[in-house]
């Protein structure tokens, strides 16, 4: 999620368990149309957010776990704030909770070689994160480049009686 020069994604390239939201159109003057995250084609891969897809972002390709916003209703991604680390750069951790936890494919997060990812970006969380606790949960690989470092569980309430 960095600003781009006229919207998330152009043309070209295959998109996987990826996040493209909350672009800014640093182009648009008052003679155009502003666009949001998506502008052209997207060939997507499979397991993408896409936080606005609006009229001039053509979806296309695989599908599977797509999530998207459109105009009247943007998809956030729920990141958290950015933060920087010992490495020099900035990153934003998913929410946990979040549309992007554990929304990845279910076969496992790979790189453009089709190398199964182990970690995250920041090389400290395993990818998927493991440690849910529900009965018959399998843990996912978040969308994006960092994997969320909480402990997913799910919160069951007692019933009350009349």
């Amino acid at each position: 999620m960095f600003p781009a020069s006229h919207a998330g994604l152009r043309a070209g390239g295959l998109a996987n368990n990826s996040i493209v939201a909350k672009n800014h159109d640093l182009k648009a003057t008052p003679f155009e149309i502003v666009v949001s995250d998506c502008y052209g084609d997207f060939m997507s891969d499979g397991y993408n957010l896409i936080g606005n897809a609006g009229a001039f972002c053509d979806l296309s390709g695989d599908m599977s776990g797509m999530q998207y916003g459109t105009a009247g209703y943007t998809l956030d991604p729920q990141l958290g704030p950015l933060a920087a680390y010992v490495d020099q750069h900035n990153y934003y951790h998913p929410v946990l909770f979040g549309p992007v936890v554990d929304s990845g494919n279910p076969a496992g997060c790979r790189d453009f070689n089709n190398v199964l990812l182990t970690s995250d970006q920041l090389q400290e969380s395993p990818r998927p994160y493991p440690g849910g606790s529900a009965v018959g949960y399998t843990p996912r690989c978040d969308l994006g480049a960092i994997e969320s470092f909480r402990v997913r569980r799910d919160l069951f309430l007692p019933q009350l009686a009349k």
